[in-house]
């Protein structure tokens, strides 16, 4: 009878041991892909940042704004037609009456182009200044100045 009581308390600890080694893993799984999906994340970021990124700065020619332009018309309509997830907004500030406004698509989703005209165009004789601004860790608006 001693025996048999003995067996069925290791019996108790070794199913309870497995519970217990089962649930760790369990956890251990459940942190190990939300880790992998904020990485996701975070390189998905970045990669729809660089096509923009790389034509930003100070003393760029326009054919570089060009390049910029062609690049977030490309972004903003890449899904054709389907739910583009981040829009680029560019505002063209004191340039000139042809190039000044606001170009691209609204960032509340919809897809009408506020300025009815498609992007602009630059002129090469002129050098210009391009930043951005982000919204959730995407690029959300570019801003071009002379």
């Amino acid at each position: 009878m001693e025996n048999a009581s003995k067996a069925l308390i290791i019996a108790g600890a070794i199913l309870l041991s497995i519970l217990l080694i089962s649930l760790g893993i369990m956890v251990y799984n459940n942190a190990k892909g939300t880790i992998s999906d904020a990485n996701l994340n975070s390189e998905e970021a970045q990669a729809f940042n660089t096509k923009i990124s790389q034509y930003c700065g100070s003393d760029k020619s326009g054919t570089t704004m060009n390049s910029l332009m062609d690049a977030i018309a490309a972004s903003n309509g890449a899904q054709n037609g389907k739910s583009v997830k981040h829009y680029i907004q560019v505002n063209v500030n004191g340039i000139d009456n042809t190039v000044n406004g606001t170009y691209g698509y609204a960032l509340n989703g919809s897809l009408a182009d506020t300025a009815n005209s498609g992007y602009p165009s630059f002129d090469n004789s002129n050098k210009y200044k391009a930043s951005y601004k982000t919204n959730d860790g995407y690029i959300s608006q570019v801003i071009i100045s002379k």
